[in-house]
């Protein structure tokens, strides 16, 4: 993980942000049963979406051989399915829901817009340009959301929200589009040299072969995110799984959203090592960065759920703060199993992937399972400590050696020292106030200092390891010139 991908966690980190507050927003004002009856919308064209995707973003970022020279046809391509597929959407949605027939055809009509903008956002990416996308997606998502909280604010309801990420999206793809054809990519990109074995024109059977792993993976981890959504709205009600989405966006969210941001040049990244022999040492590493700076914000959002929950929806939602104590060992679990799938997507492994896609989709039978037995709650609890941790294990050991590893020598221990600093931080600050507002910002600043730590402990490592590297140096130097002189002397 490089100092230029910073900008994508800066940009996805305050797109999150942004995104909590407005949807915090619509919560208050549409309340639990309309929020739920939007969210469900959102999360319905959001999976159709996802199973239609020809994985243009993947394909270049992985270099498929022959796929550059081709880009724009397939581009083309997966934009013609997502219109097909948008009307489907739009006639089906409005049949169901008749009276929101505007908000679904509002949310199809951005389905179009998702696939082409991602041709441009994964060249930016090849070139280096994550400055660029990361200004692009802040500039649509202040733009969108601003319009939306206007809307609903004057009383425009559902329709508002929808109208927000539709807005979103336009403007997303139409800033990516111009900083592409600016930037020189749209024309020339970083073609890459087909290999003589490679046939000049890639059909659409050899496509899906290359990337039907990825394709399959990332399917399964969108419906596993998403999907359970719907299993709980069809066993609960609209109301209850308003209750469980906030639990999501408060704790899984802000993860998936740095994931997203990240899944472009770590991926690259990851590529290019294996290709040089080098994955061992960039896992390593990739692994390390995660677990320390992921972890504390996990376990203050967890430990603190009451009382953010109570500052930012009120009581009401009170069920939503239990839900997300709950969610710890899930998103725990998240953050363990990033850096194997990155790895097995950079390698191309489609039998691998097949496997934790399989393994993702458990979680929709922990929901149902969880649900029926025990509530919304039950459902949280059974993925958080045994569906989520065995799927980030199994993630693990689906990696070849020495990486594989790995889980135990370095993310793991990781993990148990940030968690457990953060955790008693957050507890000793936690007693000081009853006031849930003050409670959230003692929480930040724990979080901030247990972050703080880690960083002084990594640069006081990184400095010892040079400084024993520059004496290993001069040993063998030393060592060099005596051979010499007592090579000359005879």
């Amino acid at each position: 993980m490089n100092r230029a991908s910073l900008w994508l966690i800066v940009s996805q980190g305050s797109t999150a942000a942004i995104a909590l507050v407005v949807s915090t927003i619509f919560a208050r004002i549409l309340g639990p049963a309309d929020f739920g009856i939007y969210f469900v919308a959102v999360i319905v064209v959001s999976i159709v979406q996802i199973a239609i995707d020809l994985c243009v973003y993947q394909a270049i970022l992985t270099a498929v051989p022959g796929y550059l020279e081709q880009s724009r046809r397939w581009t083309r391509w997966a934009i013609t399915v997502a219109f097909l597929a948008a009307l489907v959407v739009a006639g089906g949605g409005s049949m169901v829901q008749p009276r929101y027939i505007a908000t679904w055809l509002v949310l199809a009509a951005l389905m179009p817009f998702v696939p082409a903008s991602m041709r441009p956002r994964g060249l930016l990416i090849r070139r280096g340009r994550l400055a660029t996308i990361a200004s692009v997606d802040v500039l649509s998502v202040l733009l969108g959301s601003g319009v939306g909280v206007i809307l609903i604010l004057s009383g425009s309801g559902i329709l508002a929200a929808a109208l927000s990420q539709l807005i979103i999206a336009v403007i997303r793809w139409l800033g990516l589009e111009a900083m592409c054809r600016i930037d020189g990519s749209a024309s020339s990109g970083e073609i890459e040299v087909v290999p003589a074995e490679t046939p000049a024109t890639l059909t659409f059977g050899q496509y899906l072969r290359t990337i039907s792993g990825v394709y399959q993976n990332q399917l399964a981890g969108f419906i596993s995110r998403n999907a359970d959504n719907l299993v709980v709205s069809a066993l609960l009600g609209a109301a209850v799984v308003a209750q469980y989405s906030r639990a999501y966006s408060f704790m899984v969210g802000p993860l998936v959203q740095t994931q997203m941001a990240l899944n472009g040049p770590i991926v690259r990244d990851l590529s290019r090592a294996a290709g040089e022999g080098s994955s061992a040492r960039a896992v390593r590493r990739l692994a390390f960065y995660l677990a320390v700076l992921g972890t504390p914000p996990i376990v203050v959002v967890c430990l603190l759920g009451h009382d953010i929950v109570h500052v930012l929806l009120g009581d009401s939602w009170a069920a939503t703060g239990t839900m997300l104590q709950l969610s710890i060992g899930l998103g725990l679990s998240a953050l363990l199993a990033l850096p194997a799938r990155w790895q097995l997507i950079a390698e191309r492994r489609t039998g691998a992937l097949r496997v934790d896609a399989l393994m993702q989709l458990s979680i929709l039978a922990g929901v149902a399972v969880g649900a029926v037995l025990w509530g919304a709650n039950g459902a949280v609890a059974f993925n958080s400590f045994f569906v989520g941790p065995v799927i980030g294990f199994v993630a693990w050991t689906l990696l070849r050696r020495p990486v594989r590893g790995m889980v135990f020598s370095v993310m793991l221990p990781t993990m148990a020292a940030m968690g457990v600093l953060t955790a008693a931080l957050t507890l000793v600050v936690s007693t000081l106030s009853d006031d849930s507002v003050v409670t959230c910002v003692l929480g930040v600043l724990a979080l901030l200092l247990a972050e703080g730590l880690a960083v002084l402990s990594l640069l006081w490592y990184k400095r010892a390891q040079r400084t024993n590297r520059r004496r290993r140096d001069a040993v063998v130097a030393a060592g060099q010139v005596g051979e010499g002189t007592d090579t000359s002397e005879v």
